[in-house]
């Protein structure tokens, strides 16, 4: 495919590591889709809130932003994943919120023409609804959902509060994430 070609996308899987049942979202994006606009697809899709910082690590090379650092920021508003040579069955990994160390595995499912371009990213599935932010990482996330699911754990309305009020581990909107992805 030749990389100026405005129909040429990737789809991606995208699965928030260290989640039980996974939590997972798929994209198709723009093969000229900056890394800067594809970490808002991904904060989109998933529900984050971009308050933290995130990094992609893609063949050797760190880009994205860490908090108040924005010195490696730049290469992101300038480079795509196209631009990288990133091809079907390559993966990568984002990081958003360092300090709560959410790692995600992006692996790249096909590479695409499309008939029509895409005017920008889209979701075309997922599972499971985003773990909410700030709830500690992986592993605290785990911990406190399986005490907030369990009446009899001595933690239970501790942990039941630090959800969102109709927060559904099992839910994922996919109208929704679509809805946020336009709003990029």
């Amino acid at each position: 495919m030749h990389l100026k070609d405005p129909r040429d996308a990737f789809q991606l899987k995208i699965l928030l590591a260290d989640t039980r049942p996974p939590v997972w979202r798929r994209l198709q994006v723009p093969a000229s889709l900056s890394l800067a606009r594809l970490h808002r697809a991904i904060q989109a899709a998933f529900g984050w809130e971009d308050d933290h910082g995130h990094v992609f690590r893609i063949r050797g090379g760190e880009y994205g932003r860490s908090g108040s650092e924005d010195a490696f920021d730049l290469r992101g508003e300038r480079v795509s994943l196209a631009g990288l040579g990133v091809e079907a069955g390559d993966a990568f990994h984002y990081e958003y919120d360092f300090e709560d160390a959410w790692s995600h595995l992006v692996t790249v499912e096909a590479r695409l023409l499309l008939e029509a371009p895409l005017g920008g990213p889209i979701c075309l599935g997922g599972r499971r609804a985003c773990p909410p932010e700030g709830s500690g990482g992986p592993f605290a996330f785990q911990a406190s959902l399986a005490a907030a699911q369990d009446p009899s754990h001595p933690e239970h309305g501790q942990a039941r509060a630090c959800f969102p009020r109709g927060w559904k581990a099992e839910a994922f909107d996919l109208r929704a994430a679509q809805r946020a992805l336009g709003d990029i």
